[in-house]
């Protein structure tokens, strides 16, 4: 983030770390551990996503523009 001007070289990383994160009673790893998480019918990525991906980006060819949350469409640029 600072390498592109999101942040300022000065920033204090740590100091704003701890500024930001908070701690909820009873939200710990031990919690987390007797969570289940339940499998959803095709909620998985494929085995072959790559290949998947590979096929429409030779056929239909890659998107010409991306957004983001932060940004408008913009144009990709190949480098």
């Amino acid at each position: 983030m600072m390498a592109i001007g999101m942040l300022s070289p000065t920033t204090d990383i740590e100091a704003i770390t701890n500024q930001i994160y908070v701690e909820f009673e009873g939200v710990n790893d031990a919690w987390l551990k007797t969570l289940e998480v339940p499998k959803v019918a095709g909620g998985q990525i494929h085995a072959d996503q790559l290949e998947r991906v590979a096929m429409e980006i030779r056929t239909i060819g890659a998107p010409a523009y991306v957004q983001t949350c932060c940004t408008s469409p913009s144009m990709i640029v190949a480098r």
